[in-house]
């Protein structure tokens, strides 16, 4: 074989070489660039669990939040107090509670404590009480206590209003307490409103309430 045959062939071998080696390299990039589009559509579709669990969650949170919102509350209104029957003893306590929620207050129980203002005794006085009906929206709930002997010289008292109901709806059970304050009387004299107490006086009522073992 002479040097121009040789020449010939090794030309070939080169080409079919190449052409090889091209055609390899186009069907890796190809598959390559396959797997990259389905590994990104695979974390496409984990964020959009991820997203709608997240939506899921924010959703069922509001909802939660929504029904706590709605809950039974109870204020006081009316002008809480002492008042007279007649001359003389004996005295009314009177209270009255209105539902300022959204749902009704169901199995409804008070519990009224009057503790001197000294706090260095148990209460002298724990009247109870328990509503049968559930007690609506908006729907004012006047109590009273008859027969209530006053001394003429008499200490102040904190007036503690502790409630306990279940919301109708969700069954969720609630307590609150309502710090109220008498001034007490002085020489059969007294003024019969009960007023709101401090801050400073709360923090004392609930530690007295603890030890008591009444909270």
């Amino acid at each position: 074989m002479n040097n121009y045959s040789k020449r010939q062939l090794l030309r070939k071998h080169i080409i079919s070489r190449s052409s090889n080696l091209s055609d390899s390299f186009t069907e890796k990039h190809f598959w390559q660039k396959d797997e990259f589009w389905t590994s990104i559509s695979g974390l496409s579709s984990v964020f959009a669990t991820i997203a709608a669990l997240i939506t899921v969650y924010f959703m069922y949170t509001a909802g939660i939040e929504q029904i706590d919102a709605q809950r039974p509350y109870f204020h006081v209104i009316e002008g809480p107090g002492i008042r007279k029957i007649k001359d003389g003893n004996p005295f009314r306590i009177f209270i009255c509670t209105e539902n300022t929620g959204i749902h009704a207050a169901t199995e409804v129980k008070y519990n009224i404590l009057f503790i001197e203002r000294s706090l260095s005794r148990k209460p002298e006085y724990i009247f109870h009480k328990t509503v049968a009906n559930d007690i609506f929206s908006k729907e004012p709930t006047p109590w009273s206590i008859d027969d209530l002997i006053i001394p003429n010289n008499c200490p102040g008292h904190y007036v503690i209003l502790k409630i306990s109901y279940k919301d109708s709806i969700t069954s969720k059970e609630y307590s609150q307490n309502i710090y109220m304050e008498w001034q007490g009387s002085y020489m059969g004299e007294f003024i019969p409103a009960f007023v709101h107490v401090s801050i400073e006086d709360k923090l004392k009522i609930d530690n007295y309430l603890k030890t008591y073992k009444l909270s």
